[in-house]
């Protein structure tokens, strides 16, 4: 029976590291892979995760293959990286809205604009104090 992903359903091998971790990997080898599948003294096969100090590389000598989580659509890595792409006020930093992003406003409507020089910000005239609004003004 096949593995597959629990977050995905996708088909995917799975291999334990040295250490006894459990790694799902993508079922065909890649030029970009990271882990190689090694079969130890004793017999056991273990998935080894190349790393700038190996002295491997991946690509036609070395048969690697990619851990399943930079791939997965559903994965954290993949919310982290769909979280990091996403647009943020240039006011307070909170995610925007995909409304104004599409009309390209890079703030929230409650944020404002970054002040200007000497200290100026762009607000429509208010009068001071509430009791100055003329409220049949304002619905006529």
């Amino acid at each position: 029976m096949a593995d597959s992903c629990p977050a995905c359903r996708r088909p995917v091998r799975v291999t334990l590291t040295r250490g006894g971790l459990r790694l799902l990997l993508d079922p065909e080898p890649s030029d970009e892979g990271t882990v190689v599948i090694e079969r130890l003294g004793d017999g056991a096969i273990r998935g080894r995760v190349l790393t700038g100090d190996s002295p491997e590389a991946p690509g036609d000598t070395v048969v690697a293959y990619t851990q399943h989580r930079h791939t997965c659509a559903h994965s954290k890595d993949a919310k982290r990286r769909k979280a990091a792409a996403t647009p943020r006020c240039i006011d307070c930093g909170e995610r925007l809205h995909p409304l104004l992003v599409a009309i390209a406003r890079p703030w929230h409507w409650l944020c404002g604009p970054a002040p200007r020089p000497g200290g100026l910000v762009a607000v429509p005239d208010l009068p001071a104090e509430p009791e100055q609004l003329d409220l049949e003004e304002a619905t006529a």
